[in-house]
């Protein structure tokens, strides 16, 4: 049973790290997204804008190494802890995790979903 549980921790912990590596994925987009709009600059108004999300997806960076850095950590623990009698711990580090990871998918929804609408709404006022 033991094997079970630690290998169901640790699926979670991958299934994290995976979702991490997307998150990075698409700031990396939305960064690259700024660049473009920058380029063809349809109106300085939007200046503001720009600079507020390159602000934002800068300060979504360190969370993000944290929680990547915990996750690693996690994992490890539990390579360590797999046959020891230490799975309670395993078992309320990844509590905590889990609850992280809705926090962090719900900021980064929030930040996307804001990202697309206010562009998409500037650029249509400026065409």
């Amino acid at each position: 049973m033991r094997n079970i549980i630690n290998n169901q921790i640790l699926f979670e912990a991958e299934t994290s790290k995976r979702y991490l590596d997307f998150i990075q994925m698409e700031l990396t987009l939305m960064r690259n997204r700024l660049v473009e709009i920058i380029k063809e600059l349809p109106s300085k108004s939007m200046l503001e804008t720009i600079e507020h999300y390159q602000s934002v997806l800068l300060e979504l960076d360190e969370p993000l190494f944290i929680f990547r850095k915990d996750i690693l950590k996690q994992m490890e623990l539990i390579k360590t802890n797999f046959i020891d009698s230490k799975i309670s711990e395993n078992i309320d580090i990844q509590e905590i995790l889990r609850k992280d990871m809705v926090l962090l998918e719900n900021l980064f929804n929030k930040i996307k979903g804001e990202f697309n609408t206010s562009f998409s709404t500037q650029l249509v006022k400026c065409a």
